[in-house]
């Protein structure tokens, strides 16, 4: 159920938070809030994000939590970079059309 919103698939990270969020109430484990947090960056959802990397650390060994951090800091920057990717895309439509909403 998780992986139909995730990128490869629907790429509906609001949806995939929540599919995770479902998962954690019945398995609350480290890498499973890891995957909820990542979910959460995605959907720039940074508080719920926030939470859920500091409870996947706080249930993670000490030698697994480098992972885990490097994993958390790729999905803000591939989160930033959609972000700045929509903004560029909406701004060339927003110049790009004419009067109908064709290009001239």
């Amino acid at each position: 159920m998780t992986t139909v919103y995730g990128q490869g698939a629907l790429n509906q990270p609001a949806q995939a938070v929540k599919a995770w969020q479902i998962v954690v109430a019945n398995q609350a484990t480290g890498p499973i809030y890891f995957q909820l947090a990542v979910a959460a960056f995605l959907a720039n959802d940074s508080k719920l994000a926030e939470r859920a990397a500091a409870k996947a650390l706080s249930l993670t060994p000490k030698a697994q939590r480098g992972t885990y951090e490097a994993g958390f800091k790729a999905a803000k920057a591939q989160a930033k970079a959609a972000a700045r990717q929509a903004a560029a895309q909406a701004a060339q439509q927003q110049q790009g059309s004419g009067p109908l909403g064709a290009t001239p």
